[in-house]
């Protein structure tokens, strides 16, 4: 039996023992009741409340459902119920039903659609509520299971609260006025599995005649998570009750919370727009805005030129680049990239240039790079692998003055007929006495491209301050010193090879280019990295995995992993692990997390050094600790935008609306979906 059959035990128990009143025998039974939902099913109506459901759930592709947040916890698979509540002011809450025709129930569940949506990220929201089934008077004094679970579907539009109030109320009274059409039929029909379960129990009786009810706590849940609006010792409350082995408690807590905000928010300003309705308060937005203290001090005036000249004097003996068994020291490297570099300049390129760059995987990656880089050109990487098609469309977007090739590799670009340098011509260029411009730090560093969801490729323009932001933090991070050496695995073209070649040709470490025969050969890889004293080493992240797992070195410090999500594992031992995250638009990765243990979903980390993170909804507002959302990025590793795109860019590259430092200005926003926990 349900609830209602529980009062109306206690009321007729109370009668027997307190005035020997016996209870009358049912006029109406449930299995009455059953015989007229059988004949229902044959009506018009039942088909009418079938076409009811069918319309609200149009357009809804999945029932709403908080993503888990439990990770390298040992719970019980099927879970425990847990509970938190957050208090309210019911009487407030009351007042202002009554001025809106409505009653708190309503104001709770428009609450709850409103703060689950910006937990779920998605305006299409649909929760499951309890109805007491008596909708048939003739059921009112008749024993029995009656519950019905309602399925309530709502969109999040442009409207004020008060509207949306109105709406959602609407959403639960045609459920109810519906609900003789049977939950397991529309979950049969749409394969809707409620996961969330909102519902109201402020009234319910709990004392009659001298007999008081206790409520049976269950052990297992029957929903992922219920919000309830209940009292509890005296004080209304909204309470989640919750599976333990999916939610952390503190998730829950920040649910139950958001949801008080959102009504107090409808009860504060039933006039504003509901999807500018805030559920964050002082104590939220604290917390938000610890995770951004990521201020660092660093020279922001130097490039990565002048960063090379001074680690290059200071280290002119040291080993600067290794590739098989040749080897060149700094010195060796800043005299040849001087000569690259007045070749180009004798050649009038210089700042707002672009020099492509075409080149088998060698030492001539560091080499040819810097010595565009000199000359105060930008330099565009050209991976030998790309299709022609995609090269040749690379050259031509970028206007590329120059081309550094092999003989081998030139036929590939058909369409460029500008100056080439050979490889083999440097060794011979002389030394110039051209003037070389002052590079800056805004100057134009490289030209990345991406595929972008079009497929057409996008060039990202990434800036000499992009790239000294991003080595500075890595020398702090990382610790790094001239004595290390960095594994430079990642291809020419992609954005961690800058991370593989300037981090220790600023600091004054060695690096060391992984051969391309042996990129794919863990075993080699490692005898490589051993041989040549490798200390910090980044690879993609499904060879990393690979790596860590299968392989004992002797000499890493530290392993990087990125470009896909890291899938759980063992972290190795001897050295650290790091899952890194980052978009080519802020300059390879801006966050990284260091794995310590097997944990399920392994975390993409906390910010780099001066940068600023921003999870947002659809309406670019910022979401409570746990709420899914929108990663936007700030602050000095964003890049200057598309090249000759720039209605992309400024789709992607906005102004920060939530701060006025001019070194955290411009926004990217990167289109994955995230939260912080």
């Amino acid at each position: 039996f349900d609830g209602a059959s529980l009062n109306l035990f206690i009321k007729e128990l109370a009668a027997a023992l307190n005035d020997g009143r016996l209870p009358e025998p049912e006029s109406y039974t449930y299995f009455d009741y059953v015989l007229d939902e059988k004949k229902f099913e044959q009506s018009p109506e039942f088909e009418e409340n079938r076409k009811y459901f069918a319309d609200m759930l149009s357009g809804f592709e999945r029932a709403s459902e908080i993503t888990a947040d439990i990770s390298g916890r040992k719970v019980e698979k099927e879970g425990r119920v847990g509970s938190v509540s957050s208090p309210f002011d019911l009487k407030a809450a009351s007042d202002f039903c009554k001025t809106q025709a409505t009653t708190p129930a309503a104001l709770f569940l428009a609450a709850s659609f409103y703060a689950v949506s910006r937990y779920v990220n998605d305006n299409h929201i649909y929760l499951a509520a309890i109805s007491n089934g008596r909708s048939d008077v003739k059921t009112a004094e008749t024993y029995g299971m009656f519950v019905n679970t309602l399925p309530l579907g709502i969109e999040i539009k442009d409207e004020t609260a008060e509207e949306f109030l109105k709406r959602s109320a609407d959403v639960f009274d045609g459920a109810i006025r519906h609900e003789k059409y049977p939950f397991a039929r529309i979950a049969s029909d749409y394969g809707f599995e409620p996961n969330i379960m909102y519902g109201y129990q402020i009234g319910v009786v709990e004392e009659e005649g001298g007999l008081k009810l206790e409520p049976l706590k269950l052990e297992m849940p029957k929903f992922k998570l219920e919000i309830m609006i209940e009292e509890r010792n005296g004080e209304a409350c909204v309470t989640v009750n919750y599976n333990n082995a999916l939610y952390s408690e503190e998730l829950m807590q920040n649910l139950a919370r958001s949801i008080v905000i959102a009504a107090e928010g409808m009860i504060a300003a039933p006039e504003k727009n509901i999807r500018d309705l805030s559920l964050l308060v002082g104590e939220q937005l604290a917390i938000l805005d610890s995770f951004n203290n990521t201020e660092h001090p660093y020279d922001a005036t130097q490039t990565i030129v002048s960063l090379f000249r001074k680690a290059a004097s200071e280290n002119a003996e040291r080993t600067a680049v290794i590739f098989k068994d040749i080897k060149l020291t700094y010195q060796e490297l800043d005299d040849i990239t001087e000569r690259i570099a007045g070749y180009i300049a004798n050649k009038g390129l210089g700042v707002g240039d672009v020099v492509s760059i075409l080149i088998p995987r060698d030492e001539y990656m560091p080499i040819a790079s810097i010595g565009a880089l000199k000359a105060g050109c930008a330099y565009q990487p050209l991976d030998p692998t790309y299709p022609p098609e995609r090269l040749n469309f690379m050259i031509k977007d970028s206007n590329a003055k120059l081309l550094i090739t092999t003989e081998e590799l030139r036929p590939l670009i058909t369409d460029y007929n500008g100056d080439v340098l050979l490889l083999s011509e440097i060794a011979s260029l002389p030394v110039s006495n051209a003037k070389l411009p002052e590079v800056k730090p805004e100057n134009l560093f490289i030209l990345l491209y991406t595929s972008g969801s079009t497929g057409t490729p996008k060039g990202v323009r990434l800036t000499h301050g992009n790239i000294v932001c991003f080595v500075n933090w890595y020398h702090r991070y990382y610790n790094l010193h001239p004595e290390d050496c960095i594994g430079q695995y990642a291809s020419f073209g992609f954005d961690a090879c800058m991370m593989d070649m300037y981090s220790p040709l600023t600091s004054g470490a060695a690096l060391c280019i992984i051969p391309e025969e042996i990129r794919l050969d863990l075993t080699a890889i490692n005898e490589y990295l051993e041989k040549n004293h490798v200390t910090h080493q980044f690879m993609t992240t499904q060879v990393c995995r690979q790596f860590a797992v299968n392989v004992e070195n002797k000499t890493l410090k530290h392993l990087l992993s990125g470009g896909e999500k890291l899938i759980s594992l063992d972290p190795p031992t001897a050295y650290t692990l790091y899952n890194g995250y980052g978009p080519t638009e802020c300059t390879i990765f801006t966050t990284t997390y260091p794995v310590t243990e097997n944990e399920e979903n392994i975390p993409i980390g906390k910010p780099l050094d001066n940068l600023k993170l921003y999870v947002v909804d659809g309406d670019g507002h910022r979401v409570p600790v746990g709420a899914m959302g929108e990663l936007w990025i700030a602050g000095p590793q964003v890049g200057d935008g598309y090249l000759n795109q720039p209605e992309r860019t400024a789709e992607a590259f906005i102004d920060n609306p939530f701060n006025s430092d001019p070194n955290y200005n411009k926004v990217y926003k990167t289109g994955d979906i995230v939260r912080y926990r």
